[in-house]
């Protein structure tokens, strides 16, 4: 196996052990093993709500363990330092793509969850804690590798109907930046032509031409 920690984040007590029986009882597919994580501080963009406190997965996410690609196509609910993984799974993926600045946890788990099945451990057994320095907190950073994963995940055969929601949300925040408007407008236009009857990406586009506030 393969484990995964940030040296400011904390496992505890009895989470390997835990994990391992978990692996242990799993299908032969099984590829990963991972828990609830229990995040302290709040993100910029309230992605888990405006509390100073949440559980990831929250309860609910009904899809947590099993097949689970199509979930992780929708966004990510594991985080390294909640998995164990199988190791010839991970060297066979080519681990990480430490070409991305941000969000490499995301495309690493999705990228997995196509190869096997996830075991879940329905326990809060790690403690994360979003620091100044946190890579999530660089908001650019994160908007243009969401951006590559999502390619990468069209070139796999993801549907553009799932990539559409990724797009449309990508472009909203890159509209808020000063010089990503016309990559915004790009994103939301790729959006629409795979859901040209969802009324929200419609608004989200009219509201790329609106000034900006001074």
């Amino acid at each position: 196996y393969v484990a995964f920690q940030d040296s400011d984040d904390e496992w505890l007590h009895g989470k390997l052990t835990r994990q391992a029986a978990q692996f242990a009882a799993a299908p032969k597919d099984c590829v990963c093993v991972y828990c609830i994580k229990i995040v302290y501080g709040r993100d910029p963009q309230f992605d888990r709500g405006n509390r100073r406190v949440a559980c990831v997965p929250g309860p609910g996410v009904a899809e947590v363990a099993g097949r689970i690609a199509q979930r992780l196509w929708q966004g990510n609910i594991v985080s390294p330092q909640t998995a164990i993984c199988d190791r010839a799974a991970v060297l066979e993926l080519g681990g990480f793509d430490e070409r991305l600045r941000a969000d490499q946890d995301w495309d690493f788990f999705s990228r997995l969850a196509e190869t096997g099945s996830f075991g879940f451990v329905d326990a809060p057994l790690v403690n994360t804690y979003i620091q100044p320095d946190s890579i999530s907190l660089f908001s650019r950073r994160s908007l243009f590798s969401q951006v590559v994963i999502c390619n990468k995940m069209r070139k796999r055969g993801v549907p553009v109907r799932v990539l559409a929601g990724h797009w449309a949300r990508l472009g909203s925040r890159m509209s808020r930046h000063e010089g990503m408007r016309r990559r915004a407008r790009i994103l939301l236009r790729a959006a629409l032509a795979a859901r040209p009857k969802d009324p929200r990406i419609w608004v989200r586009l009219a509201l790329t031409r609106l000034p900006r506030r001074a």
